[in-house]
């Protein structure tokens, strides 16, 4: 995914109950940085504030992002040319 100039940000919505229950995983690559939040019943509940990493491109570059369950564990990552780099567990 890239950023189209003049908006704010791209994501991807997983485990979704409802249009108004799921989880949501924000980037901006404008500067790199990164959310992960859960909506419940229309309400936002942060799981991880805005925040920098490295590995997002920026300055509208593209970006590659997964989300990967495992178990009881929800993976965030970031593809890179060396393979995936983690940039959140949950």
């Amino acid at each position: 995914m890239r950023l189209v100039k003049r908006s704010t940000g791209n994501g991807l919505v997983w485990n979704v109950e409802s249009a108004e229950t799921n989880y949501r995983f924000l980037i901006t690559d404008r500067d790199g940085q990164y959310t992960i939040y859960k909506m419940e019943n229309t309400k936002p509940v942060v799981v991880k504030k805005w925040g920098k990493s490295e590995y997002i491109n920026k300055k509208f570059s593209w970006n590659e992002l997964s989300i990967e369950k495992r178990g009881s564990r929800t993976y965030f990552l970031y593809q890179r040319l060396r393979g995936l780099q983690y940039l959140f567990i949950l």
